[in-house]
């Protein structure tokens, strides 16, 4: 046990407290991938390697989270939820502070086995945190809120990361994780909600029953397409407007603009929650996802710069949407948080492939069918989604009603009878 359970608050996840512990958590899980960029960059510079060595550097923590994320199916429905998050941050902390006491040796795998212990950390800790807001009481709401929280800590991190890197190299980096490492790792200590598997006692010990066969594996494959093809285009929207004449340093502004602008559509979507269901905002993103591509990738001319920053900030925009109410329909497939899981481990095994897929798809130089076939593969991943939800709807309304009960108060039986008065027997008596 690493912590002492006195220790607890022990609150529930609908409780405001226990949801941001949760959602720092995942926030900083997700914040090494997306300050990659940025740490490439300085490791390129700082550390001296080839461009070999300095790839593999940098995808090292990627690999302990595909790894960690790829196991969670297997350990979520066993272990407490709190005890992992807390061995998953205390792992994140230890592998940080082993690579900034060892930067300066530049030793490949001095650096390399640290970052992936930090990467296995950060794995835990958000297939953890996750599994715990699909136990939310509105898990869409409470999916949104996660993907707002990621997105502002991000964008703040990419404005502030920058000149601290330029100003002290790459310990900057690490020092920023080490610290927001331990100010989260004390919150979750004393606040994070209790665990997020709420069985029944008699099912303690026994194996989960398992996850809808059909249905799991239509989400599966939806949830792979899906991330795999926004990641493709992700990666080549550069390319995209490098090659239709647009400067790449306005190229990075729009991309980095974009990507603070869908907070908004985060905040909406942890705003509508479950009010108005899954269909119609999945259906919103669709939509929006073929006018943004259709912008992206309009022919090139005077108003084309225009055309590609609304696209890529619609882009950005409808892809976090949608992710919140494709998320909590996976969360409902199983109540032990397995489904959660497994959509964690794929999402990062697509996030990881889409870039691959995008290149193969680009192989002759054309970077408009990125976003052809890409938008092909969004738009039927969302109408699968929305099929599984209809589904699912239709069998909840065909079940057959209970009985209920007549509003009209019945007369008891005593009172439809008349009452008889019934005279007691007289007694004879006693003679002499």
């Amino acid at each position: 046990m690493l912590v002492r359970n006195s220790f607890r608050l022990h609150l529930d996840i609908s409780s405001r407290v226990g949801l941001i512990a949760a959602l720092m958590a995942s926030a900083l899980a997700s914040l090494p991938s997306q300050i990659l960029p940025l740490t490439v960059g300085a490791m390129t510079d700082d550390l001296g390697m080839d461009p070999v060595r300095t790839s593999w550097l940098a995808s090292a923590d990627l690999i302990g989270i595909a790894l960690a994320a790829s196991t969670g199916f297997f350990w979520v429905p066993r272990f407490d939820m709190y005890r992992v998050v807390m061995f998953g941050l205390t792992a994140f902390l230890l592998g940080n502070i082993l690579v900034l006491c060892l930067l300066d040796t530049a030793s490949f795998w001095a650096i390399f086995v640290p970052r992936l212990i930090s990467g296995i950390g950060a794995g835990l800790v958000n297939t953890a945190a996750l599994a715990t807001l699909a136990r939310h009481h509105n898990p869409e709401r409470a999916f949104g809120l996660n993907l707002l929280v990621v997105v502002l800590v991000a964008s703040t991190s990419y404005t502030a990361l920058p000149s601290w890197i330029q100003s002290g190299g790459l310990p900057t980096a690490f020092m920023l994780l080490i610290g927001l490492g331990s100010l989260i790792w004390l919150q979750c200590l004393w606040t994070y909600p209790d665990a997020a598997i709420r069985v029944d006692s008699a099912a303690v010990g026994k194996k989960p029953p398992p996850l809808p066969r059909i249905k799991t594996l239509v989400l599966v494959v939806a949830a792979f397409i899906s991330s795999a093809s926004m990641m493709a285009i992700w990666a080549y929207t550069e390319r995209v407007g490098v090659t239709a004449g647009v400067d790449l340093v306005v190229v990075g502004s729009i991309m980095a603009f974009g990507f603070l602008l869908s907070s908004c559509t985060c905040f909406l979507a942890s705003w509508q929650g479950n009010r108005y269901g899954r269909r119609i905002p999945l259906l919103i993103s669709a939509f929006g996802m073929f006018a943004a591509l259709s912008l992206m990738g309009a022919p090139a001319g005077t108003s084309f710069i225009v055309m590609f920053a609304v696209g890529v900030f619609l882009f950005s925009s409808m892809w976090n949407y949608s992710i919140p109410f494709k998320s909590a329909m996976v969360a409902s497939l199983d109540p032990h948080g397995r489904s959660v899981a497994l959509f964690v481990a794929v999402t990062a095994i697509a996030s990881a492939m889409g870039p691959m897929i995008g290149g193969y798809i680009a192989s002759d130089g054309d970077y408009h069918r990125v976003l052809l076939y890409s938008g092909i593969g969004f738009i039927i991943s969302i109408l699968a989604f929305i099929f599984m939800d209809n589904q699912e709807r239709i069998e909840i309304a065909s079940r057959p009603k209970a009985p209920t009960p007549d509003p009209t108060p019945k007369a008891s039986s005593s009172a439809q009878a008349p009452k008889t008065k019934v005279k007691p027997a007289r007694t004879p008596l006693p003679t002499s």
